[in-house]
């Protein structure tokens, strides 16, 4: 695993974390079970993605990047992309200005 993909790895999970302290959240059993696959260093399915994206795009790193930026950012940990959706453009996390 390349270092890169570790860093991206270990902000994916910093995030799940975050979420996962807030009281009145809906989806803990969900975004444990996404963080327990990531800690695995298993992949997660676009779909799961797709979930905590809208909790992502609150993030200022994120705030002015496009739904597609930030999947192609998290590339590395997601399984099951179509050729349809691969509009590959490989992103830094300088783009997020973190």
């Amino acid at each position: 695993m390349s270092h890169n993909t570790r860093f991206k790895r270990e902000l994916l999970i910093f995030y799940l974390d975050k979420y996962l302290q807030k009281k009145n959240l809906k989806m803990k059993d969900f975004m444990q079970n996404i963080r327990f696959k990531l800690l695995q260093r298993n992949k997660i399915s676009l779909r799961q993605f797709e979930s905590i994206l809208e909790f992502l795009k609150r993030e200022d790193a994120f705030k002015a990047a496009s739904d597609q930026k930030i999947i192609n950012y998290f590339r590395p940990l997601i399984t099951g992309l179509t050729k349809e959706t691969e509009t590959y453009e490989p992103a830094t996390i300088s783009e997020f200005q973190l």
